[in-house]
């Protein structure tokens, strides 16, 4: 991390996965940065029965599409994961800041997991680098930072 901190992006996604609505999670550190970012792959009939809960109202699998970016369901992820964050007693640096979710959880038909499942790290990056760099410039919007990247 930019203010020299290191992470261990694996150990980060194994703790975070535990919400019922993750499949799979790709925690991100730009050196450049001082935040992390995630872009999680929700498994879809969790992710639809913990959404109809946020959103009161019933949410098929079938419509989950339609509720992938809603502000009220990421606004809740984010807070789910601060609690996670929170119960693990991880430093502030630790934490996710911003988040996107994906349609489709990391595969090996996408090429983003090995045949022992794990993730390929820079070809996640590769495939979602339109979505960091979105997610580094709304997260530093919010703290008032100004990306050297960016």
């Amino acid at each position: 991390m930019a203010q020299g901190e290191y992470i261990s992006p694996e150990r980060l996604e194994n703790l975070y996965i535990v919400h019922p609505g993750i499949a799979t999670i790709f925690v991100h550190g730009d050196s450049t940065q001082t935040q992390l970012i995630a872009i999680i792959g929700v498994d879809p009939e969790p992710f639809a029965a913990w959404a109809s809960k946020v959103v009161r109202r019933p949410i098929a699998v079938s419509e989950i599409q339609t509720v992938y970016q809603d502000p009220l369901i990421i606004k809740q992820m984010m807070k789910d994961l601060d609690r996670i964050a929170e119960r693990k007693k991880l430093q502030g640096f630790e934490k996710i800041k911003g988040i996107h979710l994906a349609t489709e959880p990391f595969t090996m038909e996408n090429d983003l997991l090995t045949p022992t499942m794990k993730l390929k790290r820079a070809d996640a990056a590769k495939a979602f680098r339109r979505e960091i760099d979105e997610l580094y410039k709304r997260v530093n919007a919010k703290s008032g930072k100004v990306s050297a990247k960016l």
